[in-house]
C-alpha cells in the first residue's frame, strides 16, 4: 500500500497561493533589504560602530518578513 504524498497546491490551492499578499510581503521584503543596504555608508551619529546600526534593523525587518512569507507559503500556521 502506497501513500500518495499530496503537494502545496493540492492542499492548499492556487487561489490562496496567488493571493497578492505574497507578492505584498515580498515588496516590502525588497524594499528593508535595499533601504539596509543603501544606508551601510552613512555615518552613524551618536554610536560608535563601523556600520550602521539601523542597517541591523531594517535588515531584521527584511528577514522577518521572508519568514513569514515562507510560512505562509508552506502553509504552517495554528489557527485556534
Amino acid at each position: 500500500m502506497s501513500i500518495r504524498k499530496i503537494n502545496i497546491e493540492e492542499r492548499l490551492g492556487t487561489e490562496y497561493l496567488n493571493h497578492n499578499v505574497f507578492k505584498k510581503i515580498q515588496d516590502y521584503s525588497d524594499f528593508y533589504s535595499d533601504l539596509s543596504f543603501s544606508i551601510m555608508c552613512w555615518v552613524p551619529i551618536g554610536t560608535t560602530g563601523i556600520i550602521n546600526f539601523d542597517t541591523y534593523v531594517f535588515s531584521s525587518i527584511s528577514g522577518t518578513l521572508d519568514s513569514i512569507k515562507e510560512i505562509l507559503e508552506k502553509g504552517r500556521l495554528n489557527v485556534s
